[in-house]
């Protein structure tokens, strides 16, 4: 180590809040070393360490014991410099560290032009704004537009076109509600709040649409990260604004099916959705009359069935099998066999018929309409008394009797053997559509059930 002394002679120590990987890019700039590698190098840290910047990691441990020898201080406290970092790493609903940790560099030109290190706060993943001078985090440069390096002119300036940070200021903006709340913030409140905002992060810009598998796949995806992260917290916190984007929603679902309005029908899909809802609560101190403006994600991640038959217009409309089954009243393995029949609209795999994707929305439009058509009026047919004449849509505990199930039923429809009844009305769902007890005894040939006459006597001693 005494050799490395020579070699690297300067020994500044961390500053409070500075990134880990930031702290050892400032040591190799005190020391004359442009490139992290170099430094690593001069470290005599192995070339094939992964995850030595990854507070807490294996690699980490060896390259700290090596670092405090140099610096010539305590081990426990030099990482004691890094603990909320390594909190960070160690979040237990992420499926990796390297998601809640953003790679490159980001910084605030201000703060690094007059402090001279890179704040761990700016290089996590939510973080999108400099509290202190109220702009924009960078990830790129203004003038060339290319993304920073970890070199160590990155303190003065951009190493691609030379731009200096002395002559530039960012513009300053309204700090979005996420990042204020998470500035103030603390400790596990902190932690708590990040969670619940990473966990409406596939919802941020339009529910239900998009599904990111992790963090990384939105930063590939989604145009401008402050925004879905804002939105992101937004839905987190505010039932109103919940409410908002499910209005949207079911309006947008209505233009593009055209008339009759049907947002009964609409609002039954869209509850389908509202466990992802679950968690939120309405904090008055967090939220103010900023609505989010909801944008479409790309078609890149709306697309999850690419082999099957979609397409950009019809992909924001993909549901899920659970969603179905709460509309239709159906089973998976039900609405699964009406799709191969060719009864229920939906899409099968172009190579592979045997497998299925859910139906659209659209198509379970079309598919309640073309029943709507094939029904007859229930107030026209002469029967009264719902529960004594009718069998509703879904009830396969009073269809037992004719040993047969809703979907079965629609073979019949479609054959002209039994109608199907409805309101005269458009805008219900699918449980107002009913089956009529004497076409369905007449069906299947069964008389209303007899009493037995059988007597049962007590037997005595």
């Amino acid at each position: 180590m005494t050799q490395l002394n020579k070699q690297l002679p300067f020994h500044p120590l961390p500053i409070n809040g500075e990134l880990f990987k930031g702290f050892i890019l400032r040591l190799a700039f005190r020391n004359g070393r442009d490139k992290l590698p170099n430094f690593m190098k001069s470290m005599q840290m192995p070339a094939t360490a992964q995850r030595p910047f990854v507070v807490g990691s294996p690699e980490y441990e060896g390259f700290i014991d090596k670092l405090a020898l140099l610096l010539g201080c305590d081990k426990t406290k030099l990482s004691e410099c890094f603990e909320d970092e390594k909190a960070i790493h160690l979040f237990n609903w992420m499926s990796s560290a390297r998601h809640i940790v953003v790679n490159d560099p980001i910084i605030c030109p201000c703060c690094v032009l007059s402090e001279k290190y890179l704040k761990s706060q700016w290089h996590f993943y939510y973080s999108t704004h400099c509290i202190e001078h109220e702009c924009k985090l960078w990830r790129r440069c203004p003038q060339c537009n290319s993304k920073f390096k970890w070199h160590t002119s990155l303190f003065e300036g951009c190493i691609e076109c030379g731009l200096k940070w002395k002559n530039v200021s960012p513009i300053k903006v309204e700090l979005p509600l996420s990042q204020i709340a998470i500035a103030g913030a603390e400790k596990k409140a902190k932690f708590d709040l990040i969670e619940r905002i990473f966990k409406k992060m596939n919802v941020g810009l339009r529910p239900f649409d998009a599904s990111f598998v992790n963090p990384r796949d939105v930063e590939q995806n989604v145009p401008c990260i402050s925004d879905h992260f804002e939105n992101a917290f937004l839905i987190a916190h505010s039932k109103e604004v919940v409410a908002k984007l499910k209005e949207e929603r079911i309006n947008q679902w209505q233009k593009m099916v055209g008339r009759p309005h049907q947002k009964r029908l609409f609002q039954k899909i869209d509850a389908a959705n509202d466990d992802v809802f679950k968690d939120v609560f309405d904090q008055e101190r967090l939220i103010d009359n900023r609505a989010p403006k909801f944008k479409e994600a790309t078609f890149r991640v709306l697309t999850s069935h690419r082999r099957l038959n979609t397409t950009k217009d019809k992909a924001r409309l993909e549901t899920k099998w659970p969603h179905l089954e709460n509309v239709l009243l159906l089973k998976e393995n039900e609405i699964k066999s009406l799709i191969k029949e060719k009864i229920l609209p939906g899409r099968v795999h172009i190579n592979s018929p045997s497998k299925v994707s859910p139906s659209r929305v659209d198509d379970v439009v079309t598919f309640f309409r073309t029943l709507k058509r094939q029904a007859l009026s229930m107030e026209k047919c002469g029967l009264e008394g719902v529960n004594d004449n009718f069998i509703a849509w879904g009830d396969d505990k009073q269809l037992r009797r004719y040993r047969v199930k809703t979907h079965q039923l629609l073979r019949h429809i479609n054959s002209k053997r039994i109608n199907v009844y409805a309101p005269d009305h458009h805008d219900h769902g699918f449980e107002e559509f009913y089956f009529c007890r004497k076409e369905l005894d007449n069906l299947f040939e069964l008389q209303p059930p007899k009493i037995s006459s059988h007597r049962c006597y007590k037997k005595t001693a």
